[in-house]
């Protein structure tokens, strides 16, 4: 495997102050359980529009209203079918409640067999007999549960509290965002993937504590901080993609990714698989004749395609296309397009949309010996890193 390009950064040092910050979930509602320091937490929707699920419980536990906190329930140890009915949510006994707060003493439980930290919220769809399954945890714990999913558990350790910093920013962002919605993150691909205590290893829950608190902001706020695998040599502004326009995620050269197990990628589809699934997106196109890249935008990736149909000429974003046709199939928006004999060849470069922080670029940067803190002001220039809590 080739060396990676040296690139020396001069000027770089943590920026790291100490501030005192209230509680940025306290919207939400008075809990009796949050931690006196650790008072920043989480709802991850883990279960949507599902008609039951199991819930067990190790030892003592409490079941209260959402809504004012009370305590309806409490028992030592549960295992029960958890449903939906008109009137309310149905476990070992039936609640006319629109929501409770189940609280392990023990400071986890299963859900379908999956281990989760934290309590547990059970909402009831309106006017529906379907319930969403929230697990409400605390951040650090919410860290731990998704490193594992976004970077390897055995790569260089700062480029792992690199990802740490990034996925705390990237999560805290949005529970600022999404105050007044029944959750702030769900566990999946749309937000950042998390398995729960079943998903946490030695070194990644080690990345978390070394960082604990630390958090990306620019001009004082936190921000989305997003992060991809490869950036094949250069990262994409956020506007291109996003209604967003902040310094701290403008594109960067990277040096540092080009010896990525993901750099290089081919795929060829019929032109009759392409009507098919742009289709079913709702894109609505007759049987394609040609098709050709009609526009890049200023870090190489495509801005503009060309459908070319019985119906005439459509113009489509590079953003849509591939969100269309599945972005695990073209991997990025860096790509030539050849069309032959009724087939498309696509040959790229790169994984991901290419925004933020270039995971296999902080990792070659962590084997070169950088710090974390110079990995995050590579990628996110002029942010700086701050501490949420007011004690470490």
């Amino acid at each position: 495997m080739a060396a990676p390009v040296k690139h020396r950064l001069h000027g770089f040092k943590p920026q790291i102050r100490r501030i005192i910050l209230l509680s940025v979930l306290s919207f939400l509602f008075f809990l009796p359980f949050t931690h006196a320091k650790d008072n920043s937490r989480i709802r991850v929707l883990i279960m949507k529009d599902t008609a039951s699920f199991k819930l067990f419980i190790k030892g003592k536990y409490e079941i209260r209203s959402l809504e004012n906190n009370k305590l309806l329930s409490s028992g030592n140890s549960l295992s029960v079918k958890v449903s939906a009915s008109a009137s309310g949510i149905n476990l070992r006994e039936s609640f006319k409640k629109k929501a409770l707060l189940i609280h392990p003493a023990s400071g986890y439980f299963y859900v379908n067999n999956r281990s989760l930290r934290g309590d547990l919220i059970i909402r009831k769809e309106a006017a529906s007999e379907k319930l969403s399954a929230i697990n409400y945890i605390g951040l650090e714990d919410y860290v731990k549960g998704v490193l594992f999913h976004e970077i390897s558990h055995r790569w260089p350790i700062e480029a792992i509290k690199a990802q740490a910093i990034a996925t705390r920013t990237y999560a805290l962002y949005h529970a600022q965002m999404n105050k007044a919605k029944p959750y702030d993150v769900s566990s999946d691909i749309y937000s950042q993937v998390y398995g729960g205590k079943d998903s946490e290893r030695y070194r990644t829950n080690k990345a978390v504590e070394l960082t604990r608190g630390l958090v990306l902001k620019y001009k004082g706020k936190i921000f989305p901080a997003y992060f991809h695998a490869t950036c094949a040599g250069r990262t994409e502004n956020a506007d291109e993609l996003w209604n967003i326009n902040l310094g701290c995620l403008k594109s960067v050269d990277c040096p540092y990714c080009g010896a990525s197990l993901h750099i290089k990628w081919d795929v060829t589809l019929t032109l009759a698989e392409i009507v098919e699934k742009l289709n079913l997106s709702g894109y609505n196109i007759g049987p394609l004749k040609d098709m050709r890249v009609l526009k890049l935008n200023d870090s190489g990736r495509v801005k503009a395609l060309e459908l070319i149909s019985d119906e005439g000429q459509k113009i489509i974003s590079g953003k849509e296309f591939r969100q269309m046709l599945d972005p695990k199939i073209i991997r990025s928006l860096k790509f030539s397009l050849d069309v032959m004999a009724g087939k498309a060849f696509f040959s790229g470069f790169g994984w991901g949309h290419g925004v933020g922080m270039c995971q296999w670029g902080a990792y070659f940067m962590a084997k070169d010996g950088y710090k974390y803190y110079t990995i995050l002001k590579f990628y996110y220039q002029d942010a700086e890193i701050e501490d949420i809590y007011e004690a470490r």
